[in-house]
């Protein structure tokens, strides 16, 4: 069984249509139909479907998830608040960076979970490299301008 299955199954316990899928996907009508009757075990729309009927990409992946809605956006006050966030910071890049961006958050939302703990260690890693970096350069310079001013 692939997404196609699995989707079909959860908009039946949705309550859902594929037009309904369609509107809250902002996905074309062929689309939907071509991911729900070939069954693949991928697609570069998982992501989007799966937030779509509130499911994690793993969980429509896999066909397991609990009954309900297992992920709900708006109820969440935390969750806004990081959106907002992370919209004014995307709001600050020029177009050039937010279409570099794109295919890194795409890659990262279709990875597994042990993949993506693996891209946020490294981007730790790079961020802390980089705030050190900054730091050591401001460590220097202030060094170098008091040993200016004890001349």
């Amino acid at each position: 069984m692939g997404i196609g299955s699995h989707l079909e199954r959860r908009l039946e316990e949705l309550g859902w249509d594929q037009k309904k899928l369609i509107e809250e996907s902002k996905l074309g009508q062929q689309t939907v139909s071509a991911l729900i009757r070939r069954d693949s075990e991928r697609s570069k729309y998982t992501a989007r479907l799966a937030a779509t009927v509130y499911l994690t990409t793993d969980q429509l992946i896999s066909g397991v998830w609990p009954k309900g809605r297992t992920v709900d956006v708006t109820t969440d006050a935390k969750t806004k608040e990081r959106e907002q966030l992370l919209l004014a910071l995307i709001r600050d890049m020029t177009p050039e960076q937010q279409e570099e961006l794109i295919p890194h958050l795409r890659a990262f939302h279709s990875a597994n979970i042990a993949t993506r703990k693996q891209l946020l260690g490294r981007l730790k890693t790079v961020s802390n490299a980089r705030i050190e970096g900054t730091f050591g350069s401001i460590r220097k310079l202030a060094a170098k301008r008091v040993r200016n001013k004890s001349k």
